[in-house]
């Protein structure tokens, strides 16, 4: 279960990449200076990650964990070989599959936390859980935004979007490795079996 933490720091950590340098990673493969067509890869990874979840959001917690870190991986290398082929096509749509894989990813990894956790500890956890997930998402963010000036957008995207790939592929297969340890499939008080 150690997985979970990995699992929120992944997909927090990428929204707050693209919160902090997609408008400007937008604007760059989109050639405008419209704020609003700049952050269009923002609205598209979050609202695909919010119909992910509405349409996917019963399936099972190491498999919407699984294939949703799988997903993320996938949409942010796209992302990446956006920046290097200035694809705004490869752009979008990394932003759709990572958006996927954000949503999915996250919810995953909360479902399979709350199943594991005795009822009686679900505020600390969950408190716990939150800070990390808050943690995932700004640190990364303001680091991101201090070296931008020194590395320059392509490359701080490449290096952090790289990082968290890496870390969204660890925990596809950690997550599918605990899939005979949950009950059927919505139940969120089932509890893994550890036998």
């Amino acid at each position: 279960m150690r997985w979970l933490a990995l699992a929120v720091l992944a997909s927090w950590s990428i929204g707050g990449l693209f919160f902090s340098l997609g408008p400007a990673l937008g604007a760059q493969l989109l050639a405008s200076t419209n704020a609003i067509v700049a952050e269009i890869g923002i609205v598209t990874l979050t609202g695909t990650a919010a119909v992910a979840q509405l349409v996917l959001g019963r399936t099972r917690p190491w498999l919407a964990a699984s294939a949703g870190s799988l997903a993320l991986a996938i949409g942010i290398v796209l992302i990446v070989l956006s920046t290097r082929s200035d694809s705004t096509a490869t752009y979008l749509g990394g932003s759709i599959i990572g958006g996927a894989g954000f949503g999915l990813a996250f919810l995953g990894g909360l479902r399979a936390l709350v199943s594991a956790t005795p009822p009686d500890q679900r505020a600390a956890v969950m408190s716990a859980f939150y800070i990390v997930a808050y943690s995932a998402f700004s640190i990364p963010a303001v680091v991101a935004g201090l070296l931008v000036n020194d590395l320059g957008l392509d490359t701080t995207f490449e290096a952090f979007g790289s990082v968290v790939a890496v870390i969204a592929i660890v925990v596809a297969f950690a997550a599918w490795r605990t899939r005979t340890g949950f009950k059927a499939v919505g139940d969120a008080e089932a509890a893994p079996q550890l036998g």
